[in-house]
């Protein structure tokens, strides 16, 4: 798998934007809902803030941010400019220019610029439609039923909610937690003759899991340089338990009809839905990630391909890469398999398993849905309630800014008339 270093530090730094963003005068006179969306934030944020301190806190924030966001600016534009040229062509005295604006007027983080693709389109173009991912997550923190949430951030009551509700997840044989057999609950793991994948719950973006890979002829597990016995791996699942949970559950192949674009490892698509208590739930955005070589994890920060597919055609569009650097394709960097214009024909299949599972979870408003397709159908891997600001992706373009409105007055006359 290819390494993703990242310095916390730095990212904190450059991802610092303007809290109380409804303050910032320039913005704040702007119409629409999504320029509503924004404000709402901020208020959320502010009020939030329980006692003076936390809120005298807030203000500071907010008044250092023009002086902080500087030095950010420069930081990213000199560390991104080059990447940005290359993909869209745009010179880096328009970038630099385009970031003031974009972090100045509009209280943005100058990471975002760049992590959104924001060069790509002309910006004027794009900007009123434009949420971050940060004011995403305090409108979902707000209007998200809380139990809801839970199931669906954790992987342990998540797999057991779906099981329960007959969604189609991958099969699960045994969890792990403080050092313990959690399931089955006699403590007898009856595992299978086949590949399995041992993963925490509480990690993302792939990190954690390991790939065991079952060799027939020494009936034996494989791992990198290890090799296990049933009762190795067990053990080794414990001890990983004392530190989180963990789930073994099957490896999942790919279904013969997108075979052709992975090198070995497991494509998934992430697909957005939009739901609420009173409407159908709705896909707002959908993306096939394909994973370079046999990685274990698709994630671009791994190498991976995001690419995005049309709703209206499911086709797919061109690939994006983030890592080793930004770059755009038509084809397969390594195979030369033709990638835009391709279509997913089993696309039907996975848009009606993402609607079911958001129409499961109506208390959670934004899910982005992890499904697998196998040879046999597809399969719900996880969901996420922070689906996940991809490039090019802008909620402004959707129905989301007026389902939330609606689904936040609805909540709004609930909560009044039950005082």
């Amino acid at each position: 798998m290819m390494q993703y270093y990242s310095n916390p530090r730095m990212d904190r730094f450059l991802n610092f934007y303007c809290p109380l963003v409804v303050a910032w005068f320039p913005w704040y006179w702007f119409s629409g809902d999504v320029a509503h969306l924004r404000r709402m934030a901020g208020k959320i944020q502010w009020n939030n803030a329980e006692g003076g301190i936390k809120k005298s806190i807030l203000l500071v924030k907010t008044l250092v941010w023009p002086l902080h966001a500087l030095p950010s600016i420069f930081l990213v534009y000199y560390s991104q400019k080059s990447n940005a040229l290359r993909v869209s062509g745009r010179s880096g005295i328009r970038q630099l220019k385009e970031l003031f604006y974009f972090t100045y007027c509009w209280g943005f983080a100058p990471q975002d610029y760049y992590e959104r693709r924001m060069y790509v389109e002309e910006l004027s173009s794009t900007l009123p439609f434009f949420l971050s991912e940060r004011e995403l997550t305090v409108l979902s923190v707000w209007i998200n039923d809380r139990w809801d949430e839970t199931i669906v951030n954790n992987k342990a009551l998540f797999a057991d909610s779906s099981r329960k509700m007959g969604l189609p997840i991958p099969e699960e044989f045994a969890q792990f937690k403080d050092g313990q057999i959690l399931i089955p609950v006699d403590g007898q793991v009856s595992l299978p003759g086949k590949s399995l994948y041992l993963k925490p719950v509480s990690e993302s973006v792939g990190r954690g899991i390991e790939r065991w890979t079952y060799e027939s002829s020494n009936k034996a597990w494989c791992f990198g340089n290890e090799e296990l016995n049933d009762k190795e791996l067990i053990d080794h699942a414990i001890e990983l338990s004392r530190k989180d949970i963990y789930v073994l559950q099957e490896m999942l192949s790919n279904h013969p009809s997108i075979e052709c674009f992975s090198e070995g490892g497991l494509i998934t698509f992430r697909v957005v839905t939009i739901g609420g208590y009173e409407k159908e739930p709705e896909i707002l955005a959908a993306y096939m990630s394909v994973p370079m070589g046999n990685a274990i994890a698709n994630h671009e920060k791994y190498g991976g391909l995001r690419i995005e597919i049309d709703l209206q055609t499911n086709r797919l569009k061109k690939a994006f890469a983030k890592q080793p650097r930004p770059a755009i394709y038509t084809t397969h960097p390594v195979t030369g398999v033709q990638i835009e214009g391709a279509r997913i024909e089993e696309w039907s299949g996975i848009a009606k398993l993402a609607s079911r599972a958001q129409r499961a979870f109506p208390g959670v408003f934004l899910i982005g849905w992890d499904v697998a397709l196998a040879p046999d159908g597809p399969k719900l891997l996880e969901g996420n309630t922070l689906s996940g600001s991809f490039q090019g992706f802008f909620h402004g373009r959707t129905t989301y800014p007026e389902r939330y409105l609606n689904e936040y007055r609805r909540k709004t006359n609930d909560a009044g008339s039950t005082q």
